[in-house]
């Protein structure tokens, strides 16, 4: 156990320097898990997480933005990092280096096996639950509370897609960065002078590694001054003027590098510039939009930026206080193996937190024995998930999902609305009659919120398998049916749809293409997919994602294929092409509830 008196008197006296060796030991010290329960918590994180995710991970593979890097890496000329570095340079991919890093690391080290993706990713949500944490046992939060939390949220559902899609994997390490940056500061409480600068590298490194991985985190790093202020009153021997220097310092430190990183992204990243709106709308017309996106009711899930209504009626209830009914509603995708699996998590979760709960009687000198302090708790999660969502005001790319397959965008709020139930499932538990009845409604409620969670993403896995299925299906058959492409071609695939409910299959000129130049090893090779959205222009055929077009000239080298009839066409000319579409391709609207992009086919 890490010496607190010791610490402070090092950190409070100048006349001794720690050797690295010390500093070593007294870091190790700090990050083990080594305090009462740790060993054992840790352990119930990962079984929780195992039991999770056993069924699913090992038949998911590659969707969407996974198949343009794999192309990428795998078919340039110069195999090396700088490449890759050069490459994001030259586009406006650099605005999140970290991600392509890691996938380049993850194609150097599995190749095109995706199991070994999943593993890796899996890894990071674990540990993100880990350190998760390891936060609030420095935060100096109840055990029952530090187990809780971090179990619901790693089985939560609200940001389903990071656990099937490598590419949505960015968000995982960016709240792992979070979580590694928070940890280390709240370290600083307790560490002599040498570790304290030691830490706060680390920290401001981590922030720097989140935002560059993603964006969803940037705004709770706002937090970490304040959490470090309320844990600095846990511990006596710190001085009320030093506990000041450090919050301030802190608040001060991030303010400055969330600048710097706003200012790289915003200068490197066109795309950016657009989602914000601030070239090409004056400032009124802005106020006007981002007000109707915060207050209107008449939205959907198709609607785009952040909504308070949506965010009360979808994080809140949908995926937080309703989480067992949507379960209920999920229990038709799924088979007994995973029904099984959720039954042992819900039962594992219930015994342990039953074991280690303390009393939550009102009459009890704890403070979370008492209702006020739940209620704060809860208060605390939604100020945490608002925050996590915060830099959606302005940036507009989200949309409120229960299933979608953009809801990677909630993991940062996610965390704060697994705080916000635990606080719920404290104040509903702490006033009742006797101490056992408290005792097993807390555990029993925990358990379910877990195993709710569970059952929610093993139904939306069973669509993400199945997609991949599809996309195997559909490889084999476009390489019988065509052995070889000509050179540079075009090939535009039909008769498929592209989304089996929230989970993609083929639905756009990167996915498709990327695979077909793996299949062909021609980097040149460009593709697309039929869909409601495809227009038979005067020129060429024009299809329409995200809002934009692209258009693909008639040639010989054109060449369409009905891969459900295995049927293919060359064309030449616009009268080939509407012979085709007349002749060989049915009422495209019977074949596919079509779903939308960033959402896919609604299931819930």
């Amino acid at each position: 156990m890490f010496n607190r008196r010791r610490a402070c008197v090092a950190a409070e006296s100048g006349s001794r320097v720690p050797t690295l060796g010390r500093l070593g030991r007294a870091y190790l010290s700090a990050v083990a898990l080594a305090a009462p329960g740790g060993v054992g918590d840790a352990g119930f994180l990962f079984l929780i997480y195992f039991l999770s995710s056993i069924l699913y991970v090992g038949q998911l593979g590659f969707y969407s933005d996974d198949w343009s890097p794999l192309a990428l890496y795998d078919l340039r000329g110069d195999r090396s990092v700088w490449s890759v570095i050069d490459y994001m340079l030259r586009n406006s991919n650099s605005a999140r280096p970290v991600q392509y890093l890691w996938s380049l690391t993850l194609y150097e080290t599995f190749g095109f096996a995706p199991l070994g993706y999943h593993i890796a990713k899996s890894a990071i949500l674990l540990a993100n639950a880990l350190l998760f944490y390891l936060c609030l046992r420095e935060l100096h939060q109840p055990r029952v509370v530090t187990i809780a939390v971090p179990a619901i949220y790693i089985t939560l559902p609200n940001y389903s897609t990071v656990h099937f899609w490598i590419a949505a994997s960015q968000a995982a390490i960016s709240m792992g960065f979070y979580f590694a940056s928070l940890y280390w500061d709240l370290l600083t409480l307790r560490a002599n002078r040498v570790q304290v600068w030691a830490l706060r590298l680390a920290s401001a490194g981590a922030l720097i590694g989140s935002s560059l991985s993603y964006e969803c985190a940037i705004l709770l790093f706002l937090l970490n001054p304040f959490l470090l202020w309320q844990a600095s009153k846990q511990h006596a021997q710190i001085p009320s003027s030093r506990a000041r220097h450090f919050t301030w310092s802190l608040l001060a430190t991030n303010v400055v590098l969330i600048g710097l990183v706003s200012a790289y992204k915003i200068i490197i990243t066109v795309n950016l510039i657009s989602s914000i709106g601030i070239a090409a709308e004056g400032s009124g017309h802005l106020l006007d939009r981002l007000l109707y996106n915060l207050f209107a009711r008449t939205r959907n899930e198709q609607s785009v930026g952040f909504n308070l209504w949506q965010f009360i009626d979808i994080d809140l209830f949908e995926r937080g206080l309703k989480l067992p009914l949507l379960a209920f509603k999920a229990t038709k995708y799924v088979r007994w193996p995973e029904l099984a699996a959720t039954g042992v998590l819900g039962v594992l979760g219930s015994v342990y937190l039953g074991f280690v709960l303390p009393p939550l009687a009102r009459s009890q000198p704890t403070g979370f024995a008492r209702p006020r302090e739940w209620l704060l708790l809860s208060a605390a999660g939604l100020i945490s998930a608002l925050a996590g969502y915060g830099i959606f005001v302005i940036v507009t790319n989200i949309h409120f999902t229960i299933a979608g397959n953009v809801n990677r965008v909630s993991m940062a709020a996610a965390a704060g609305i697994a705080v916000f139930l635990v606080g719920v499932i404290g104040y509903m538990s702490c006033d009742l009659p006797t101490e056992r009845i408290r005792r097993t409604t807390f555990a029993v409620l925990a358990g379910l919120f877990m195993a709710s969670g569970c059952m929610v993403n093993y139904a939306i896995a069973s669509h993400w398998t199945a997609a991949y299925h599809r996309e195997t299906e559909i490889l084999t058959a476009i390489r019988a049916r065509f052995p070889t492409l000509p050179k540079g071609a075009t090939f535009i695939l039909d008769g498929t749809c592209p989304y089996i409910g929230p989970a993609i299959v083929f639905e756009s000129n990167w996915d498709l293409a990327g695979a077909l130049a793996l299949l062909y090893r021609d980097p040149d090779l460009k593709a697309d997919v039929v869909t409601p959205q495809l227009e038979i222009m005067q020129d060429g055929l024009r299809t329409t994602i995200y809002g934009e077009h692209t258009d693909y000239p008639y040639g010989l080298d054109l060449i369409i294929y009905d891969v459900r009839r295995d049927v293919a066409r060359r064309l030449s000319d616009r009268q080939s092409a509407e012979a085709y579409f007349s002749e060989v391709s049915d009422n495209v609207e019977s074949r596919c509830v079509w779903g939308h992009t960033s959402i896919g086919v609604p299931i819930f």
